[in-house]
């Protein structure tokens, strides 16, 4: 019981450290920051053919 009790409560602040590190995350810049590089790595590393309807879509939404 003492063992359960012991691993929640390390959880708990566990999760409360995580949380106010990331105080910054949804900032405008930050969001930016982290489409940029989702964009990028996407262009880098296609997962279908050119000629494929889904790249249609990727770049409609990456113009937009």
């Amino acid at each position: 019981m003492k063992k359960i009790f012991f691993l929640m409560i390390s959880i708990c602040l566990a999760i409360s450290v995580i949380a106010q590190t990331n105080v910054d995350v949804f900032k405008s810049k930050n969001i930016k920051s982290t489409m940029l590089k989702a964009a990028e790595w996407q262009i880098k590393n296609p997962k279908h053919p050119s000629y494929d309807w889904t790249n249609g879509a990727f770049y409609a939404g990456l113009f937009a």
